[in-house]
Order: structure tokens, then C-alpha cells, then sequence
């Protein structure tokens, strides 16, 4: 398949992935706020962040239908102007705000992260999810997305050279003239007046500052996971019977919720960023890392529900009313009773 081909495939995903994002996330906070238990406390404000971010993530990425290209010495982040009539400086902020939400999604997984280590480890440290001081972390979450969205429309924005280096690129794979999309991305390299390779020092900056809100994203999450994961252990015998069940849940939900972005965010998003300053093309795989990113938010509010005992009895339960309505009565106590025996 051509790349622009796999372009379209990643547009499709990113529709059904909004479609999809939408009625998962409506559910699990529907399920947050009718089914959780009092021990989950501010929690359940954190988890239905997540849920109403994943929507505005996905609702992002339909409307920028954002195409993701490597060439030489750069990759960059494109959106096509005519979908919906924008300038070029709106195509290029499009795409700077979807660059922004996926670092506030890191952002808000290091801060579940954080609560679960206060909460476990040191239960001081939750004055800070409680009354007024729980409005910190929005604003830290809009700092760190503000940050990566400037920085990206400022410094790893669209130049004259960077438009002239990749202008060849861009329309023998896609038919496109430069004039008729906006786009953000890093140029490592550009040549000095006497034709020497030289570092483009703005980009090369902007991404050091991208880098660092990354690996901050993952050591917290890294410290706390096991820091948390080794006290659970340690001290869950002190805890009564019902407390150690919810903490397990909750660990275990936020260790697959730690293990889905790794696999469709860090490491895509890794190397995409480290490739071209080594001046390895993908091809391709870069339609991937659009579309992992389309599916991040749909499958994160699957592991809750699924990982917490109360929320996946509650939504089997519904399903199966709504199944049994459409059954005989004989059948629907059947498949009552062998839904309740599963839970």
C-alpha cells in the first residue's frame, strides 16, 4: 500500500475511533458516577478526567485528521486546509492542539499515578487531591499541554526551508502542494550560506523541551508504579479485606492503563522523534503511530471497566437486561442466572 493509502486507512480509524471514544468513555463515567464506591474518594474525579479528556482527544484528532511523514531529516504533522476551509496558520495551530493533547494525556496518566502512590505510600500527600488544592493539577496538566503546543507551532513550526525540503516529498506521495496544508515538525538540520549541515538550533531546542515533559511523564509514572506496586505487597495484610480488593483493582487497572500507552504513545511517539535525527525514513509505520494514537482512547476507559469489579458487573448487568427484553422470559432467567454465577 502507498502511504497515501495508508493515510486514508488512518483517517477511517480516527472517525471510528471517535465514535467508539464517545460511547466507551460516556460509559465509564456514567458507571463513575452512579457505581463507585465511597473508598474511591477524589479518584473518581481523576478517572473522570480521563474519560471526558479521552472524548476531547478523539473529537481533536477527527477534526485535524492529522498525517504523520518522515523524510530525511524531519517529520512533521499535517493537516489538509480545504476539509474545512482553513488558513494555513489554522491548519498549523489544528495541528499543534493535537500535539498538545497527547501531552496533556501524559500529563494526567502521571498524576493517576502520583495519587495512587500518596494514596498507598504516603497518605500525607493527599491533602493535595483534596478541597481547593485538587485544582492544581488542571492547571498543570493545561501548563505542560500549553508548553508542548507552543512549542510546537513556535519552534518546530512550518519555515520557508523546511516547506522547500519536504515540498518534493509531500507531493509525490500525496498529491499535495505545500500551499495547501499547515503543519508542525522538527527540521534537526539546515544548511548554513556556505552549504555546510549545521544544526537548526529552535528545533533542536523545541525538542529537548518535548523530550523532557516526556521522560518527567514517565519517571513519575515509573517511581510511583513500583514504589506502589512494593508497598501493596508489603503492607496489604494491615488492610481490611474490601480495602485490599479495591486497591488491587485500582493498581491493576492503572498497570494496563500504564502498559496501553507505552505500547501506543511513548514508543511510537519515541521513535518518530529520535528517527529522522539519524535520517531513518519509516515509510509507512508513521500512519501507525496515527492510528495508535486514534485507539489510545478508546481502549484506556476498557481496562477500567473491565479491571474494576464493580463498573464490569454493573455493565454486564445492563447488557443483559437490555438482552433479555428481547428473549422469552424461560430464557431470560436462564441467561440471568449464568451472568450473575460468572461475576
Amino acid at each position: 500500500m502507498s502511504l497515501l493509502e495508508w493515510s486514508s486507512v488512518a483517517h477511517t480509524v480516527e472517525y471510528a475511533g471517535l465514535v467508539l471514544s464517545v460511547t466507551v468513555n460516556s460509559t465509564l463515567a456514567f458507571l463513575i458516577l452512579t457505581k463507585s464506591r465511597k473508598g474511591l474518594g477524589s479518584y473518581k474525579y481523576l478517572m473522570l478526567s480521563f474519560a471526558f479528556f479521552g472524548i476531547f482527544f478523539s473529537l481533536v484528532d477527527a477534526f485535524t485528521e492529522p498525517t504523520i511523514h518522515t523524510y530525511g531529516t524531519t517529520f512533521m504533522v499535517f493537516t489538509i486546509l480545504s476539509k474545512y476551509g482553513l488558513t494555513k496558520t489554522q491548519g498549523a495551530v489544528s495541528c499543534a492542539l493535537y500535539c498538545s493533547c497527547f501531552c496533556m494525556t501524559l500529563a494526567l496518566l502521571a498524576i493517576h499515578f502520583l495519587y495512587r502512590y500518596f494514596a498507598v505510600c504516603k497518605q500525607d500527600g493527599l491533602r493535595l487531591f483534596k478541597g481547593y488544592n485538587i485544582f492544581i493539577w488542571p492547571v498543570v496538566v493545561i501548563f505542560l499541554g500549553s508548553d508542548w503546543g507552543l512549542t510546537s507551532f513556535f519552534l518546530e513550526g512550518e519555515t520557508t526551508e523546511s516547506s522547500e525540503y519536504v515540498n518534493a516529498t509531500i507531493w509525490e506521495h500525496f498529491a499535495l502542494r505545500m500551499d495547501e496544508i499547515g503543519y508542525v515538525g522538527p527540521h534537526y538540520f539546515v544548511h548554513n550560506e556556505k552549504g555546510e549541515r549545521v544544526y537548526n538550533w529552535p528545533s533542536c531546542i523545541g525538542m529537548v523541551n518535548l523530550l523532557k515533559i516526556m521522560g518527567m511523564s514517565f519517571s513519575v509514572v515509573f517511581y510511583c508504579g513500583i514504589s506502589t506496586s512494593l508497598a501493596m505487597k508489603e503492607h496489604g495484610e494491615t488492610k481490611t479485606q474490601r480495602t485490599r480488593e479495591l486497591q488491587a483493582q485500582l493498581f491493576r487497572a492503572l498497570v494496563v492503563q500504564t502498559m496501553i500507552p507505552v505500547v501506543f504513545m511513548y514508543l511510537p511517539v519515541g521513535i518518530l522523534f529520535i528517527s529522522p535525527f539519524f535520517e531513518v525514513e519509516l515509510g509507512a509505520p508513521t500512519s501507525f503511530v496515527a492510528i495508535t494514537l486514534a485507539l489510545y482512547p478508546v481502549l484506556d476507559p476498557m481496562a477500567v471497566i473491565f479491571f474494576i469489579q464493580d463498573y464490569r458487573k454493573a455493565l454486564l448487568r445492563g447488557l443483559c437486561g437490555c438482552f433479555c427484553k428481547t428473549r422469552p422470559n424461560q430464557h431470560s432467567t436462564t441467561i440471568s442466572s449464568t451472568v450473575r454465577n460468572t461475576l
